[in-house]
Protein backbone atom coordinates (compact mmCIF):
# COMPACT_ATOMS: atom_id res chain seq x y z
CA UNK A 1 0.00 0.00 0.00
CA UNK A 2 2.79 2.39 0.80
CA UNK A 3 4.19 2.01 -2.74
CA UNK A 4 1.06 3.61 -4.16
CA UNK A 5 1.20 6.39 -1.60
CA UNK A 6 4.88 6.99 -2.38
CA UNK A 7 4.09 7.17 -6.09
CA UNK A 8 1.42 9.73 -5.27
CA UNK A 9 3.96 11.64 -3.17
CA UNK A 10 6.45 11.64 -6.06
CA UNK A 11 3.83 12.88 -8.49
CA UNK A 12 2.79 15.62 -6.05
CA UNK A 13 6.47 16.57 -5.75
CA UNK A 14 6.74 16.85 -9.54
CA UNK A 15 3.56 18.90 -9.56
CA UNK A 16 5.08 21.27 -7.02
CA UNK A 17 8.30 21.49 -9.02
CA UNK A 18 6.65 22.34 -12.31
CA UNK A 19 4.28 24.69 -10.53
CA UNK A 20 7.36 26.54 -9.30
CA UNK A 21 8.82 26.57 -12.82
CA UNK A 22 5.52 27.93 -14.13
CA UNK A 23 5.49 30.73 -11.57
CA UNK A 24 9.06 31.62 -12.57
CA UNK A 25 7.95 31.81 -16.19
CA UNK A 26 4.85 33.93 -15.61
CA UNK A 27 5.36 37.53 -16.80
CA UNK A 28 3.83 38.88 -13.62
CA UNK A 29 6.24 41.03 -11.55
CA UNK A 30 4.44 40.46 -8.25
CA UNK A 31 6.79 39.45 -5.45
CA UNK A 32 4.27 37.65 -3.18
CA UNK A 33 3.63 35.27 -6.08
CA UNK A 34 7.17 35.04 -7.42
CA UNK A 35 8.64 34.06 -4.03
CA UNK A 36 6.69 30.80 -4.14
CA UNK A 37 8.65 29.61 -7.16
CA UNK A 38 11.92 28.69 -5.34
CA UNK A 39 9.99 27.43 -2.31
CA UNK A 40 7.92 25.06 -4.40
CA UNK A 41 10.96 23.77 -6.28
CA UNK A 42 12.99 23.17 -3.10
CA UNK A 43 10.05 21.53 -1.30
CA UNK A 44 9.44 19.30 -4.30
CA UNK A 45 13.05 18.18 -4.38
CA UNK A 46 12.96 17.37 -0.63
CA UNK A 47 9.70 15.43 -0.99
CA UNK A 48 10.94 13.56 -4.06
CA UNK A 49 14.19 12.69 -2.30
CA UNK A 50 12.29 11.36 0.72
CA UNK A 51 9.98 9.34 -1.55
CA UNK A 52 12.91 7.81 -3.44
CA UNK A 53 14.96 7.10 -0.28
CA UNK A 54 11.96 6.04 1.79
CA UNK A 55 12.99 2.43 2.48
CA UNK A 56 16.62 3.44 2.95
CA UNK A 57 15.64 5.85 5.71
CA UNK A 58 13.46 3.23 7.43
CA UNK A 59 16.35 0.75 7.20
CA UNK A 60 18.68 3.37 8.69
CA UNK A 61 16.24 3.72 11.59
CA UNK A 62 16.50 -0.03 12.25
CA UNK A 63 20.32 0.13 11.96
CA UNK A 64 20.47 2.87 14.58
CA UNK A 65 18.33 0.74 16.91
CA UNK A 66 20.61 -2.29 16.46
CA UNK A 67 23.71 -0.16 16.96
CA UNK A 68 22.30 0.96 20.32
CA UNK A 69 21.58 -2.64 21.36
CA UNK A 70 17.86 -2.69 20.65
CA UNK A 71 15.66 -4.94 18.56
CA UNK A 72 11.99 -5.69 18.13
CA UNK A 73 12.45 -9.10 19.75
CA UNK A 74 13.95 -7.46 22.83
CA UNK A 75 11.13 -4.92 22.90
CA UNK A 76 8.45 -7.63 22.59
CA UNK A 77 10.05 -9.61 25.41
CA UNK A 78 10.16 -6.57 27.68
CA UNK A 79 6.61 -5.54 26.80
CA UNK A 80 5.17 -9.01 27.45
CA UNK A 81 7.07 -9.37 30.72
CA UNK A 82 6.00 -5.92 31.88
CA UNK A 83 2.40 -6.64 30.99
CA UNK A 84 2.53 -9.90 32.94
CA UNK A 85 4.05 -8.20 36.00
CA UNK A 86 1.61 -5.30 36.07
CA UNK A 87 -1.40 -7.50 35.30
CA UNK A 88 -0.23 -9.94 37.98
CA UNK A 89 -0.12 -7.13 40.53
CA UNK A 90 -3.63 -6.08 39.58
CA UNK A 91 -4.85 -9.67 39.79
CA UNK A 92 -3.24 -10.01 43.24
CA UNK A 93 -5.05 -6.91 44.50
CA UNK A 94 -8.36 -8.14 43.05
CA UNK A 95 -7.85 -11.52 44.73
CA UNK A 96 -7.23 -9.88 48.11
CA UNK A 97 -10.38 -7.78 47.68
CA UNK A 98 -12.42 -10.87 46.89
CA UNK A 99 -10.98 -12.74 49.87
CA UNK A 100 -11.61 -9.73 52.11
CA UNK A 101 -15.29 -10.01 51.28
CA UNK A 102 -15.20 -13.56 52.68
CA UNK A 103 -12.67 -13.22 55.49
CA UNK A 104 -12.89 -10.08 57.57
CA UNK A 105 -9.35 -10.53 58.89
CA UNK A 106 -8.05 -9.50 55.47
CA UNK A 107 -9.98 -6.22 55.48
CA UNK A 108 -6.99 -4.35 56.91
CA UNK A 109 -4.71 -5.82 54.25
CA UNK A 110 -7.15 -4.56 51.64
CA UNK A 111 -6.69 -0.98 52.78
CA UNK A 112 -2.90 -1.39 52.86
CA UNK A 113 -2.91 -2.48 49.21
CA UNK A 114 -4.50 0.72 47.91
CA UNK A 115 -1.14 2.30 46.92
CA UNK A 116 -0.20 -0.86 45.05
CA UNK A 117 -3.63 -0.93 43.41
CA UNK A 118 -3.18 2.63 42.16
CA UNK A 119 0.33 1.83 40.94
CA UNK A 120 -0.99 -1.19 39.08
CA UNK A 121 -3.71 0.92 37.43
CA UNK A 122 -1.21 3.57 36.37
CA UNK A 123 1.18 0.88 35.17
CA UNK A 124 -1.57 -0.68 33.06
CA UNK A 125 -2.29 2.69 31.45
CA UNK A 126 1.38 3.23 30.58
CA UNK A 127 1.85 -0.30 29.27
CA UNK A 128 -1.36 0.00 27.22
CA UNK A 129 -0.07 3.31 25.84
CA UNK A 130 3.20 1.66 24.79
CA UNK A 131 1.27 -1.25 23.29
CA UNK A 132 -0.67 1.30 21.22
CA UNK A 133 2.54 3.00 20.04
CA UNK A 134 3.96 -0.39 19.10
CA UNK A 135 0.82 -1.19 17.12
CA UNK A 136 1.01 2.14 15.27
CA UNK A 137 4.73 1.94 14.47
CA UNK A 138 5.20 -1.77 13.80
CA UNK A 139 1.96 -2.55 12.00
CA UNK A 140 1.10 0.76 10.31
CA UNK A 141 4.37 2.71 10.50
CA UNK A 142 5.43 2.40 6.87
CA UNK A 143 1.99 3.46 5.65
CA UNK A 144 1.92 6.45 8.02
CA UNK A 145 5.43 7.46 6.97
CA UNK A 146 4.43 7.28 3.32
CA UNK A 147 1.38 9.42 4.06
CA UNK A 148 3.71 11.87 5.80
CA UNK A 149 5.88 12.14 2.67
CA UNK A 150 2.77 12.63 0.53
CA UNK A 151 1.57 15.42 2.82
CA UNK A 152 4.97 17.09 2.55
CA UNK A 153 4.69 16.98 -1.25
CA UNK A 154 1.36 18.83 -1.41
CA UNK A 155 2.01 22.18 -3.20
CA UNK A 156 2.21 25.49 -1.37
CA UNK A 157 3.16 23.84 1.96
CA UNK A 158 -0.48 23.27 2.83
CA UNK A 159 0.31 20.16 4.89
CA UNK A 160 4.11 20.13 4.95
CA UNK A 161 4.46 20.56 8.73
CA UNK A 162 1.99 17.78 9.48
CA UNK A 163 3.65 15.50 6.94
CA UNK A 164 7.15 16.23 8.28
CA UNK A 165 6.04 15.50 11.83
CA UNK A 166 4.27 12.28 10.85
CA UNK A 167 7.27 11.02 8.86
CA UNK A 168 9.65 11.98 11.67
CA UNK A 169 7.37 10.30 14.22
CA UNK A 170 7.67 6.96 12.43
CA UNK A 171 11.43 7.22 11.99
CA UNK A 172 12.12 8.21 15.60
CA UNK A 173 9.75 5.78 17.28
CA UNK A 174 10.74 2.91 15.00
CA UNK A 175 14.23 3.14 16.47
CA UNK A 176 13.26 4.48 19.88
CA UNK A 177 10.83 1.72 20.87
CA UNK A 178 13.38 -0.95 20.04
CA UNK A 179 15.90 0.78 22.33
CA UNK A 180 13.42 1.32 25.19
CA UNK A 181 14.43 -1.86 27.16
CA UNK A 182 18.10 -0.91 26.83
CA UNK A 183 17.43 2.57 28.15
CA UNK A 184 15.42 1.20 31.08
CA UNK A 185 18.05 -1.37 32.03
CA UNK A 186 20.69 1.37 31.96
CA UNK A 187 18.79 3.81 34.15
CA UNK A 188 16.91 1.50 36.57
CA UNK A 189 16.47 -2.11 37.59
CA UNK A 190 13.31 -4.06 37.02
CA UNK A 191 11.50 -4.55 40.32
CA UNK A 192 10.77 -8.08 41.44
CA UNK A 193 7.68 -9.11 43.30
CA UNK A 194 7.26 -7.77 46.82
CA UNK A 195 9.71 -9.65 49.01
CA UNK A 196 7.99 -11.57 51.83
CA UNK A 197 11.03 -10.90 53.99
CA UNK A 198 9.83 -7.30 54.21
CA UNK A 199 7.25 -8.59 56.65
CA UNK A 200 10.03 -9.24 59.15
CA UNK A 201 11.13 -5.61 58.97
CA UNK A 202 7.68 -4.56 60.09
CA UNK A 203 7.45 -7.04 62.95
CA UNK A 204 5.41 -9.83 61.39
CA UNK A 205 6.06 -13.33 60.09
CA UNK A 206 3.96 -16.36 59.27
CA UNK A 207 5.07 -19.50 61.07
CA UNK A 208 4.32 -23.21 60.95
CA UNK A 209 4.05 -24.37 64.55
CA UNK A 210 4.52 -28.10 65.21
CA UNK A 211 3.47 -29.40 68.65
CA UNK A 212 5.13 -32.59 69.96
CA UNK A 213 5.25 -34.57 73.21
CA UNK A 214 8.06 -35.97 75.36
CA UNK A 215 8.85 -38.70 72.81
CA UNK A 216 8.88 -36.29 69.90
CA UNK A 217 5.57 -37.62 68.57
CA UNK A 218 2.99 -35.24 67.20
CA UNK A 219 0.22 -34.00 69.46
CA UNK A 220 -2.88 -34.62 67.38
CA UNK A 221 -5.42 -32.29 68.94
CA UNK A 222 -6.12 -29.52 71.41
CA UNK A 223 -5.60 -25.79 71.47
CA UNK A 224 -2.44 -23.71 71.64
CA UNK A 225 -2.52 -20.22 73.10
CA UNK A 226 0.06 -17.52 72.45
CA UNK A 227 0.70 -14.90 75.17
CA UNK A 228 2.82 -11.78 75.21
CA UNK A 229 5.28 -11.06 78.07
CA UNK A 230 2.46 -9.36 79.99
CA UNK A 231 0.40 -12.55 79.73
CA UNK A 232 -2.15 -11.04 77.43
CA UNK A 233 -3.49 -13.63 75.02
CA UNK A 234 -2.38 -12.77 71.51
CA UNK A 235 -3.60 -15.85 69.69
CA UNK A 236 -5.52 -19.09 70.07
CA UNK A 237 -5.17 -21.82 67.46
CA UNK A 238 -6.31 -25.39 66.93
CA UNK A 239 -3.92 -28.34 66.70
CA UNK A 240 -4.77 -30.52 63.71
CA UNK A 241 -4.17 -34.33 63.40
CA UNK A 242 -0.74 -33.59 61.90
CA UNK A 243 0.32 -31.78 65.05
CA UNK A 244 0.32 -28.34 63.44
CA UNK A 245 -1.31 -25.25 64.88
CA UNK A 246 -3.87 -23.99 62.39
CA UNK A 247 -5.95 -20.85 62.05
CA UNK A 248 -9.47 -20.77 60.65
CA UNK A 249 -8.41 -18.23 58.01
CA UNK A 250 -4.68 -18.74 57.42
CA UNK A 251 -4.54 -22.51 57.79
CA UNK A 252 -1.11 -23.71 58.87
CA UNK A 253 0.50 -20.27 58.58
CA UNK A 254 0.23 -18.58 61.97
CA UNK A 255 0.97 -14.83 62.16
CA UNK A 256 3.57 -14.24 64.89
CA UNK A 257 5.52 -11.19 66.09
CA UNK A 258 9.18 -11.07 65.10
CA UNK A 259 10.50 -8.71 67.79
CA UNK A 260 8.79 -9.90 70.97
CA UNK A 261 9.11 -13.07 73.05
CA UNK A 262 5.95 -15.13 73.28
CA UNK A 263 4.70 -17.83 75.63
CA UNK A 264 2.82 -20.83 74.24
CA UNK A 265 0.43 -23.01 76.23
CA UNK A 266 -1.18 -26.26 75.05
CA UNK A 267 -4.69 -26.95 76.30
CA UNK A 268 -5.96 -30.51 75.96
CA UNK A 269 -8.38 -32.63 78.00
CA UNK A 270 -8.74 -29.78 80.48
CA UNK A 271 -4.99 -29.65 81.29
CA UNK A 272 -2.63 -26.80 80.40
CA UNK A 273 0.94 -27.60 79.32
CA UNK A 274 3.60 -24.88 78.87
CA UNK A 275 5.44 -25.49 75.62
CA UNK A 276 9.17 -25.14 75.24
CA UNK A 277 11.08 -23.06 74.28
CA UNK A 278 9.57 -21.08 77.09
CA UNK A 279 9.51 -18.23 76.27
CA UNK A 280 9.80 -18.59 72.53
CA UNK A 281 12.37 -16.07 71.30
CA UNK A 282 12.30 -14.81 67.69
CA UNK A 283 15.74 -16.39 67.26
CA UNK A 284 14.28 -19.82 68.12
CA UNK A 285 12.44 -19.95 64.80
CA UNK A 286 13.98 -21.42 61.68
CA UNK A 287 13.34 -20.30 58.11
CA UNK A 288 13.52 -16.89 56.50
CA UNK A 289 11.74 -14.59 54.09
CA UNK A 290 8.81 -14.00 56.43
CA UNK A 291 8.03 -17.75 56.56
CA UNK A 292 9.21 -19.31 59.83
CA UNK A 293 9.04 -22.68 61.56
CA UNK A 294 9.04 -23.69 65.21
CA UNK A 295 8.79 -27.01 67.06
CA UNK A 296 7.12 -26.65 70.48
CA UNK A 297 7.01 -29.49 72.98
CA UNK A 298 6.33 -30.39 76.58
CA UNK A 299 8.67 -32.85 78.37
CA UNK A 300 5.96 -34.02 80.80
CA UNK A 301 3.33 -34.98 78.20
CA UNK A 302 2.86 -38.21 76.23
CA UNK A 303 0.23 -38.41 73.51
CA UNK A 304 -1.39 -41.84 73.93
CA UNK A 305 -4.23 -41.83 71.40
CA UNK A 306 -7.16 -39.76 70.12
CA UNK A 307 -7.46 -37.22 72.95
CA UNK A 308 -5.90 -39.73 75.34
CA UNK A 309 -2.89 -38.29 77.16
CA UNK A 310 -0.49 -39.21 79.91
CA UNK A 311 1.38 -36.64 81.93
CA UNK A 312 3.55 -36.53 85.04
CA UNK A 313 4.70 -33.88 87.47
CA UNK A 314 8.13 -35.44 87.54
CA UNK A 315 10.82 -36.26 85.00
CA UNK A 316 9.91 -38.76 82.29
CA UNK A 317 13.23 -40.33 81.40
CA UNK A 318 12.03 -42.63 78.63
CA UNK A 319 9.06 -43.52 76.43
CA UNK A 320 8.73 -46.75 74.45
CA UNK A 321 5.86 -47.71 72.18
CA UNK A 322 5.07 -51.28 71.15
CA UNK A 323 1.75 -51.62 69.39
CA UNK A 324 -1.03 -50.48 71.73
CA UNK A 325 1.30 -50.51 74.75
CA UNK A 326 3.41 -47.63 76.00
CA UNK A 327 6.15 -48.05 78.60
CA UNK A 328 7.23 -45.06 80.69
CA UNK A 329 10.30 -44.57 82.88
CA UNK A 330 10.05 -41.97 85.66
CA UNK A 331 12.58 -40.37 87.98
CA UNK A 332 10.97 -38.94 91.11
CA UNK A 333 12.76 -36.69 93.58
CA UNK A 334 9.82 -36.59 95.95
CA UNK A 335 6.07 -37.15 96.00
CA UNK A 336 4.89 -37.23 92.39
CA UNK A 337 2.14 -38.56 90.21
CA UNK A 338 1.44 -39.98 86.76
CA UNK A 339 -1.99 -39.41 85.22
CA UNK A 340 -3.71 -41.00 82.26
CA UNK A 341 -6.73 -39.19 80.81
CA UNK A 342 -8.87 -40.96 78.22
CA UNK A 343 -12.24 -40.06 76.71
CA UNK A 344 -15.21 -42.18 77.64
CA UNK A 345 -15.73 -45.35 75.67
CA UNK A 346 -11.94 -45.79 75.41
CA UNK A 347 -10.57 -49.04 76.81
CA UNK A 348 -7.39 -48.16 78.67
CA UNK A 349 -5.36 -49.45 81.63
CA UNK A 350 -2.59 -47.90 83.68
CA UNK A 351 -0.18 -50.17 85.55
CA UNK A 352 2.08 -48.31 87.97
CA UNK A 353 3.90 -50.61 90.44
CA UNK A 354 4.75 -48.88 93.71
CA UNK A 355 2.02 -46.24 93.37
CA UNK A 356 -1.40 -45.80 94.86
CA UNK A 357 -4.10 -45.38 92.23
CA UNK A 358 -7.37 -43.52 92.00
CA UNK A 359 -9.79 -42.56 89.28
CA UNK A 360 -12.11 -39.62 88.63
CA UNK A 361 -14.04 -38.14 85.74
CA UNK A 362 -13.20 -35.03 83.76
CA UNK A 363 -15.06 -32.79 81.32
CA UNK A 364 -13.56 -30.46 78.76
CA UNK A 365 -15.19 -28.62 75.83
CA UNK A 366 -17.96 -31.14 75.30
CA UNK A 367 -15.61 -34.09 75.77
CA UNK A 368 -15.82 -36.20 78.94
CA UNK A 369 -13.74 -39.09 80.16
CA UNK A 370 -11.96 -40.84 83.01
CA UNK A 371 -8.63 -39.95 84.62
CA UNK A 372 -6.44 -42.66 86.18
CA UNK A 373 -3.91 -41.23 88.61
CA UNK A 374 -0.91 -43.06 90.07
CA UNK A 375 0.67 -41.34 93.11
CA UNK A 376 4.23 -42.03 94.23
CA UNK A 377 5.00 -41.21 97.86
CA UNK A 378 8.80 -41.37 97.87
CA UNK A 379 11.66 -40.51 95.51
CA UNK A 380 13.04 -43.16 93.20
CA UNK A 381 12.94 -44.64 89.74
CA UNK A 382 9.65 -46.09 88.56
CA UNK A 383 8.27 -47.85 85.52
CA UNK A 384 4.68 -47.68 84.31
CA UNK A 385 2.81 -49.10 81.37
CA UNK A 386 -0.26 -47.95 79.50
CA UNK A 387 -2.44 -50.02 77.24
CA UNK A 388 -5.17 -48.47 75.13
CA UNK A 389 -7.41 -49.87 72.40
CA UNK A 390 -10.83 -49.45 70.86
CA UNK A 391 -10.49 -45.68 71.17
CA UNK A 392 -12.31 -44.01 68.30
CA UNK A 393 -12.01 -40.41 67.05
CA UNK A 394 -13.28 -37.66 69.29
CA UNK A 395 -14.24 -34.10 68.40
CA UNK A 396 -14.34 -31.60 71.24
CA UNK A 397 -15.78 -28.16 70.64
CA UNK A 398 -12.63 -26.09 70.17
CA UNK A 399 -14.54 -22.97 69.15
CA UNK A 400 -13.14 -20.35 66.79
CA UNK A 401 -9.50 -19.43 66.58
CA UNK A 402 -8.28 -16.04 67.71
CA UNK A 403 -5.74 -14.52 65.38
CA UNK A 404 -2.76 -12.47 66.48
CA UNK A 405 -3.59 -9.78 63.94
CA UNK A 406 -7.10 -9.45 65.35
CA UNK A 407 -5.84 -9.20 68.92
CA UNK A 408 -3.29 -6.54 68.11
CA UNK A 409 -6.08 -4.59 66.46
CA UNK A 410 -4.32 -3.47 63.32
CA UNK A 411 -1.91 -4.84 60.82
CA UNK A 412 0.18 -1.74 60.44
CA UNK A 413 1.86 -0.94 57.13
CA UNK A 414 3.69 -3.76 55.44
CA UNK A 415 4.08 -2.06 52.10
CA UNK A 416 7.44 -2.75 50.48
CA UNK A 417 8.59 0.81 49.88
CA UNK A 418 11.62 -0.31 47.89
CA UNK A 419 9.37 -2.26 45.55
CA UNK A 420 7.01 0.70 45.12
CA UNK A 421 9.93 3.00 44.36
CA UNK A 422 11.40 0.57 41.82
CA UNK A 423 8.01 -0.03 40.24
CA UNK A 424 7.30 3.69 40.00
CA UNK A 425 10.63 4.30 38.27
CA UNK A 426 10.69 1.27 35.97
CA UNK A 427 7.09 1.14 34.79
CA UNK A 428 5.90 4.74 35.10
CA UNK A 429 8.43 7.55 35.45
CA UNK A 430 11.23 6.39 33.14
CA UNK A 431 9.00 5.08 30.30
CA UNK A 432 6.98 8.30 30.44
CA UNK A 433 10.16 10.39 30.37
CA UNK A 434 11.61 8.30 27.53
CA UNK A 435 8.49 8.64 25.37
CA UNK A 436 8.48 12.38 26.01
CA UNK A 437 12.11 12.52 24.83
CA UNK A 438 11.16 10.65 21.67
CA UNK A 439 8.36 13.14 21.00
CA UNK A 440 10.83 16.00 21.46
CA UNK A 441 13.25 14.39 18.99
CA UNK A 442 10.36 13.90 16.59
CA UNK A 443 9.55 17.61 16.69
CA UNK A 444 13.19 18.53 16.12
CA UNK A 445 13.57 16.14 13.17
CA UNK A 446 10.32 17.42 11.68
CA UNK A 447 11.71 20.96 11.73
CA UNK A 448 14.84 19.64 10.01
CA UNK A 449 12.67 18.21 7.23
CA UNK A 450 11.03 21.59 6.75
CA UNK A 451 8.20 21.61 9.26
CA UNK A 452 7.86 25.05 10.77
CA UNK A 453 4.69 25.13 12.84
CA UNK A 454 4.93 23.76 16.34
CA UNK A 455 2.48 21.03 17.13
CA UNK A 456 1.25 21.25 20.72
CA UNK A 457 1.90 17.93 22.47
CA UNK A 458 0.05 17.37 25.72
CA UNK A 459 0.94 14.21 27.67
Amino acid sequence: MEQGILLLAYNLAMLSFFTGVLIYALPIPWYPLKRWAPRLMVDSLVAAALALSFYTLLGASDMIARALGGSWDLFYKWLKTSTAVVAGMKAFVITIKLLASKFTILEALKSQLRPIDRLADAGLYVIAWIWGLKLIIKDFGSVLAAIGVALMAVPFRISRSAGAWLFSFVLVFNAGLQVLPVFLSTVAEAPGRPDPSQLEEYGLAFARILVTDRAGDRVEGGLVRMYNPSWKEWGRYKVDPLGEAVDDHYGGFIPVPTRIDTYWILEVDGVYFPLKPYPLHPTDYTGSGGLWNANLSNPYLVWVGPYAIAYANTTITGVRRVGDAISLSLESEGPSSLTLRVPKNCNATLLAPGASEKAYTWYWRGLSGVAYEADYESPGYYNASITIHDCGPHSPDLGSTVNYLDKVGKIGTYTDLDFIEAFLLYYLTIPFLYIFILFSITTGLARLFGGRERLPIRL
